[in-house]
């Protein structure tokens, strides 16, 4: 899944629903009840290193694995491509990373005030 957006802009919300990646190829909703956090991870597509956001995410359905971000401010502000993946803890401390296979993908885009 790609998603694009333009460099500085802090809306809209990033919001998206993850999927449980054992029940392919029908996917569901993964079921955070019993997490105690999701973290949004995102870098530079093919680099290494420390990712540029490193965040708590809102959940705001768990029953059906739906999570939110608000970008703060130097969020968005380099242009490129940017893997992103999620981070759940689970009660007991268990953690897993969705999505397991890959990365979804963010383009940040020159705009036309950053020239």
């Amino acid at each position: 899944m790609s998603w694009k957006v333009k460099q500085n802009d802090t809306r809209p919300i990033y919001a998206v629903q993850l999927l449980d990646q054992f029940g392919l190829p029908g996917q569901t909703a993964l079921n955070l009840t019993n997490a105690t956090g999701v973290k949004l991870k995102m870098r530079t597509s093919g680099a290494g290193g420390a990712p540029k956001v490193n965040a708590n995410m809102t959940i705001t359905d768990a029953p059906n694995g739906r999570v939110e971000y608000a970008w703060g401010a130097t969020d968005l502000d380099t242009v490129g491509k940017y893997d992103v993946e999620f981070e759940i803890t689970w009660t007991g401390g268990g953690v897993e990373t969705v999505p397991n296979d890959g990365y979804l993908t963010i383009e940040v885009v020159d705009d036309l005030d950053s020239a």
